[in-house]
């Protein structure tokens, strides 16, 4: 995804992570007016459980900082 792509993305929207699928953006974080990072939570259960193999625990969401790794989809508001 490319950092002008960001504008049309909201929350609740859905986007493809790389790794984990199809997944809910739960926040877009910022840091002095940029770009920090994007809390998103997979909604498939094999994203969920690539989730939970990586990081050792049972996370529901994770904080994503590479727009490489992630791609827009489908919006709960019709398709980009």
């Amino acid at each position: 995804m490319k950092l002008a792509d960001l504008r049309e993305i909201k929350i609740g929207n859905e986007v493809k992570h790389s790794r984990y699928g199809i997944a809910e953006v739960r926040d877009i974080l910022y840091s002095m007016g940029s770009f920090f990072g994007m809390v998103i939570r997979p909604n498939t259960s094999e994203g969920k459980m690539l989730l939970q193999v990586d990081t050792g625990t049972q996370i529901p969401d994770f904080m994503e900082g590479s727009l490489r790794q992630i791609n827009i989809t489908v919006s709960r508001y019709g398709e980009y």
